[in-house]
């Protein structure tokens, strides 16, 4: 696939980033990356959101609540 300024690629980039995208269009979507600065920001862009939003949510885990809430769901025990 041709990429080019009209081609709205961010679809794609949000499949790259969640894992959902076919093989033939990460590889036709990482040569745009590679060769198109306007591209690569957006890329960057959505790895940087991703990424924050990654962290947010593994700093906001409490792994005493989830072990008590196992327990209960297992033992019967609140």
């Amino acid at each position: 696939m041709e990429y080019n300024k009209k081609h709205p690629v961010h679809a794609l980039l949000v499949e790259k980033i969640t894992g959902y995208i076919n093989p033939k269009d990460d590889l036709d979507l990482q040569r745009a990356i590679d060769s198109d600065e306007e591209i690569r920001c957006l890329w960057k862009s959505i790895c940087d959101m991703h990424a924050a939003r990654g962290g947010a949510f593994f700093h906001s885990l409490d792994e005493g609540k989830a072990w008590e809430k196992m327990k209960a769901k297992t033992t019967g025990h609140k």
